[in-house]
């Protein structure tokens, strides 16, 4: 059996096919088109500090913990969010534990698709009433959607205290939204 090769053939669709993707970049209907200022939006009004939704004090009191000062992660102008953590080692049992408290604040764009999208990639979770406009907690973690705001809280605890976790989010979320 005698198997011919036939460059042309093979090479032909490799020439054409750059040519399609090239012409399918050409013009868009402008209502496709994203404005810039959506894109880079970043006036100092839209900022959020989420170091700045909650004192060391306040973490304290609500996680009956003594933290180190919090670690900020600035604004990022393209996420629309900012990050604190709290830290602590707790050494009074006698067995070094770590516990501490993560916040993240962000400024949606579409909040009931944004927030249905992460409900869905997350799991239903357990929906936690009477905390902003939806809340559920998944994982140790308490997702707040509050107008066009999201905030998550994580709190890490030493040992099995789900139910703990969970109470100190949703007291922990009820201290930031009214700041939002």
């Amino acid at each position: 059996m005698r198997i011919q090769f036939r460059p042309v053939r093979v090479a032909m669709p490799l020439l054409i096919l750059p040519l399609f993707w090239l012409g399918a970049c050409g013009e868009t209907d402008p209502g496709d088109q994203v404005q810039p200022e959506a894109q880079t939006a970043s006036n100092d009004s839209e900022a959020i500090d989420a170091c700045s939704l909650i004192s060391k004090a306040e973490a304290e009191e609500a996680v009956g913990l003594t933290f180190q000062d919090p670690e900020s992660t600035p604004y990022n102008p393209v996420s629309k969010s900012s990050e604190c953590k709290f830290q602590t080692t707790d050494t009074s049992s006698g067995i070094a534990s770590a516990g501490g408290l993560q916040v993240r604040a962000e400024r949606l764009s579409n909040p009931a698709a944004n927030f249905a999208g992460l409900r869905e990639l997350l799991g239903e979770g357990e929906e936690v009433s009477g905390v902003g406009d939806e809340a559920f907690y998944v994982a140790s973690q308490l997702f707040v959607l509050s107008g066009t705001h999201q905030v998550h809280v994580t709190v890490s605890l030493f040992g099995n205290r789900g139910d703990e976790r969970r109470d100190v989010a949703v007291k922990v979320a009820e201290t930031i939204l009214p700041r939002l």
